[in-house]
């Protein structure tokens, strides 16, 4: 099943961080993948992201939405592996009665 690591991990921090974790682990990264620092296509690429990662998860409404949205997607993730479950159980049942 797949499970959403979210914004976080890109900061490699916890997800009860405090925003001033947030921040240091921020600036901290910053320092390495900047493209005035680190000129390769991946750095700039990675410093894009944890950009916009930041600027969700300091501002308290779009960080809001985007735990509501990461639940929702939890959600759907865990019903479509009971759903993959319940045809699996099905498949085998219909092979065990064929037997008989």
């Amino acid at each position: 099943m797949p499970y959403f690591a979210g914004l976080r991990h890109l900061f490699n921090v916890e997800a009860a961080v405090t925003p001033a974790e947030l921040k240091k682990a921020y600036r901290n990264l910053s320092k390495e993948y900047h493209p005035d620092i680190n000129p390769s296509p991946e750095a700039e690429k990675r410093m894009k992201k944890m950009t916009h990662a930041y600027e969700i998860l300091t501002d308290e409404d779009k960080k809001k939405a985007y735990e509501k949205e990461q639940r929702e997607n939890i959600r759907l993730a865990q019903k479509a592996d009971a759903k993959k479950k319940k045809v699996a159980k099905n498949r085998k049942n219909k092979k065990r009665n064929k037997k008989r």
